[in-house]
């Protein structure tokens, strides 16, 4: 919802700050007096916001802002002032909550709050871990008035948290961090354990610890490899497998894709490609991968494309290396290993030998993430291999077929197909063709990288030759 009343205009400041906000606006309605009692028993327990029925958020936050630029003090009645921890944080339609956003406004709001009442702090608490904002302005605000709060409390009252009083240190990612090793590195495990409830897991404290885990230096990269499965994936009760805390993906794909493709090894590529077409989808294939992939740096797409590039380029040469005896093929392998730093997408398509090779050798190529695609209309021997440089198609066959390249906005082709016609990928309409003839002496490589120089600017910085 959008707020917009020309009424309010004489007040520049509530103007602008209501002008792009979206407000959850509670209903007025009477509750019986069962359910009231229950919202607040659930409140005692401080794991729910239980915000009282008869507040108008809307109208609080409008006075609010009213009041704090002539540093007025509203007579507030007890149920509007237990709502102020909610107002404290909306931040709908801006990037960080409103009032938090500013340090004076956030100190104006939490005067309000009684530090020795343990409604008022557990609610505050409860907004603090659910929005957790280390970047508003007011954040340091909040976190030291909610762990001074929790010094001065009784022993009896918020117990929980007192006794996990470090979510409110000015360390507590780092200090939380280096907990996780007790836990096994069970995020869920160990937020329950001190306290969370389940909305406070699926907040945004968990979401920027996680952030932090990935962010830091001090943890080898192949431990965090190895903890994507344990702290991503978890398993339901009938055997399927879900992905959890998905909306972080994009900002852990940038940590762990930072870096190009040939600097890391066979086995860490695998593990790559395995877990971020689980939980992300194959940008390559049209679905909600492109979604999530969207969100991520340029550099981390390209990162990840070229990563599968290398797979399928190994993929596709074991596969003919498995079904045939001529050893030119190491020729063309190494031709283009030397330019797969240029190559944007790819795709592997198998003839009928092909995916009875990936059928037969299961244990290392019958991956669910292995992605490629079918031959249809071909002798039983041929399998084609997909890729594209610039802005042209290249199509390697099998069984000695000629290597063909097509215009990427004149052809038809494209990587991620399920099912492909013989036909469709020998197109006589290609650009050009070559046949790979004289390969021991380099002849049609130098062609093909002519070609290259020629019409795309291709210049190797290593040698295609063996």
């Amino acid at each position: 919802m959008r707020i917009s009343n020309p009424q309010q205009r004489e007040n520049p400041f509530l103007t602008i700050i209501t002008t792009n906000i979206k407000f959850n606006k509670t209903p007025i309605v009477s509750y019986p007096e069962k359910m009231r009692l229950t919202a607040v028993k659930l409140s005692g327990k401080y794991q729910q916001q239980a915000l009282s029925p008869a507040v108008d958020m809307l109208d609080l936050y409008k006075r609010i802002c009213k009041a704090y630029p002539i540093k007025r003090k509203l007579p507030l009645e007890r149920k509007e002032i237990k709502t102020l921890p909610n107002v404290l944080y909306a931040n709908y339609g801006a990037s960080l909550p409103v009032i938090l956003n500013k340090k004076e406004f956030t100190s104006y709001v939490l005067s309000y709050l009684d530090a020795e009442n343990p409604r008022h702090l557990s609610r505050l608490i409860f907004q603090f871990l659910k929005n957790y904002r280390q970047e508003a302005p007011g954040h340091e605000i909040v976190r030291s008035f909610i762990e001074q709060a929790l010094l001065r409390a009784k022993p009896s009252v918020l117990r929980k948290w007192q006794e996990n009083s470090v979510f409110f240190d000015y360390k507590c990612l780092d200090t939380i961090r280096n907990k996780l090793s007790k836990y096994d590195f069970d995020i869920n495990n160990m937020l329950t354990s001190m306290g969370f409830s389940e909305q406070l897991l699926n907040g945004n404290f968990t979401r920027e610890l996680i952030k932090y885990i990935y962010g830091s230096g001090t943890i080898p990269y192949d431990t965090k490899l190895d903890l994507l499965e344990k702290i991503f994936v978890k398993s339901n009760r009938d055997g399927s497998k879900r992905i959890l805390f998905q909306e972080t993906m994009p900002n852990v794909a940038d940590c762990m894709l930072d870096t190009f493709f040939n600097q890391h090894t066979e086995t860490q590529c695998r593990a790559l490609r395995s877990f971020f077409i689980k939980a992300m989808g194959d940008p390559r294939i049209d679905g909600f991968g492109f979604t999530w992939w969207s969100q991520v740096k340029p550099q981390t797409r390209k990162n990840f494309r070229q990563l599968l590039a290398q797979l399928d380029l190994d993929f596709f040469f074991d596969i003919v290396d498995l079904s045939n005896s001529d050893n030119n093929w190491r020729y063309r392998r190494k031709f283009w290993e030397a330019y797969l730093s240029f190559i944007e997408e790819t795709w592997v398509v198998l003839g009928t030998e092909g995916r009875a090779y990936v059928n037969k050798h299961a244990s290392k190529y019958n991956d669910n993430y292995m992605q490629y695609g079918n031959l249809e209309g071909a002798s039983y021997r041929q399998s084609a291999f997909i890729f594209k440089i610039g802005k042209y198609y290249f199509v390697e066959w099998s069984d000695s077929g000629k290597l063909r390249v097509f215009d990427a906005s004149r052809s038809s082709i494209a990587t991620g197909k399920k099912w492909y016609k013989t036909n469709e990928l020998k197109d006589d309409n290609c650009v050009v063709d070559f046949i790979h003839s004289g390969a021991a002496a380099y002849s049609w490589q130098k062609r093909v990288a002519d070609w290259l120089l020629t019409n795309i600017n291709l210049r190797l910085t290593q040698s295609y030759k063996i």
